[in-house]
Formats: C-alpha cells, sequence, structure tokens
C-alpha cells in the first residue's frame, strides 16, 4: 500500500540524531568451546524537528532517548563439516527518556553458518 502524502510529510518531519555505539571489550576463545564476546551497547537518540502532519496527533514532541547495557555473543567451533552456530544477546536498558514512550530493549540474533 502506497504511502499518502501526509504520512510522507510526517516521516520527512522527524528529522533526527541517532548514534548507536556497539563496542565488544574482549573475545575469548574456549579452545573447544568455541569464541565468547562481552561487550557494551549504547544509544543516544534527540529528535530535532517537531512532528507534523496527520500522524502527529498527539502534538509537535521532540523527542530524546539514551540507554546502555551489556552484550554477550558465542561463535561455535565448526561442526558436521563447516556449519557453526553464530548467536548473540543484547539488553539495553533505557536510561533518560522524554516525550515518548519508555522501555528497556531484548535482541536475541542466531545463525547458522554452513
Amino acid at each position: 500500500m502506497p504511502k499518502q502524502p501526509a504520512d510522507l510529510a510526517y516521516e520527512r518531519s522527524r528529522l533526527a540524531a541517532d548514534r548507536t555505539l556497539t563496542a565488544v571489550v574482549r573475545n575469548l576463545p574456549l579452545c573447544k568451546l568455541g569464541i565468547f564476546g562481552v561487550g557494551l551497547n549504547g544509544f543516544y537518540w534527540k529528535q530535532f524537528t517537531a512532528d507534523t502532519g496527520s500522524g502527529a496527533r498527539f502534538g509537535s514532541f521532540e523527542t530524546f532517548q539514551t540507554g546502555v547495557g551489556p552484550v554477550v555473543s558465542y561463535i561455535s567451533p565448526k561442526f558436521c563439516g563447516n556449519h557453526m552456530v553464530v548467536a548473540e544477546v543484547k539488553y539495553l536498558p533505557q536510561i533518560d527518556t522524554s516525550k515518548t514512550l519508555r522501555g528497556d530493549y531484548l535482541w536475541f540474533k542466531a545463525a547458522l553458518a554452513f
């Protein structure tokens, strides 16, 4: 379904700075068990322009959010030929929030490489 002009105006009005930082501090090779990683994940979000258009039903909010949390990753050794499992868990609690919904984020990613 194509977007309506009012929806496009709303999206353009939400210009924001989104800076996401993911820094894995250490990768720990554990012999035959694979490689574990431990790190830190963070983000900063600031909306510079007010919401406008038909999508701005609750006012012209200019949101602000920050968050910092841990990251844990795992890479398995090769098994059954050249297959490997890669997994990552990120927990990102919001530290500061203004004019938006508050909540924490939890991601889990897994992949089978073959």
